[in-house]
Order: structure tokens, then sequence, then C-alpha cells
């Protein structure tokens, strides 16, 4: 997801949040904008892998393709790291990933 798509989600979850302190509040933010950057680097990685099955370039592919694996758990840890800022659902999904890499 885009940031600028992500911003309104961003500013919407921070108005459903009234109990939360500013510092929750500013690490919510925090972690939802790193959560966006690695989501983007992961599909930036999974689209060069598939550059490189194109051009045949095997070695590069799976190493695009351990690169993109290296992002998606950064990206689970951080769901994993701040449970109160995403969803249930989201929080076990990211469990079960982490805990299986």
């Amino acid at each position: 997801m885009s940031k600028a798509l992500l911003t309104p989600f961003v500013i919407a979850g921070l108005l459903f949040l009234p109990s939360c302190s500013s510092a929750e509040a500013k690490a919510c933010v925090s972690a939802e904008k790193a959560y966006a950057e690695f989501e983007a680097e992961t599909k930036k990685a999974y689209k060069q892998r598939e550059i490189s099955i194109k051009a045949s370039d095997w070695v590069s592919s799976k190493n695009y393709l351990a690169l993109a694996l290296k992002y998606e758990l950064w990206t689970q840890k951080v769901i994993v790291n701040n449970p109160s800022c995403f969803t249930a659902a989201q929080v076990v999904i990211a469990q079960s990933f982490v805990e299986s890499n």
C-alpha cells in the first residue's frame, strides 16, 4: 500500500484511540510507517525476482527471493512488536509467520 493511501488509515486509526497517550499514538504512526516501507521493499524484491525469472537469471532470482522473505519477516515483526496498532487478524497472521520463520 502506498504512503498516500496509508495516511488516511493512520489518521482514522488515531481518531479511534482516545485512551492512548500521544507517545502511544506516535509509536503507532511510526510502526505503520515502518510497516508500509518494509512492505514496499518486499514488493520491489518480488518484482525484481519476476524480472530475473523472465531473464532466466536463476541466481539473481534466488537472491531476490531471499531478500523479499527477509523484508517480509521484518514487516511481520513490526506487527508482532506493536500489536495495539494493528488488527487482531494481522497480529495472529504475523505471529504465525514469525514463528515459522
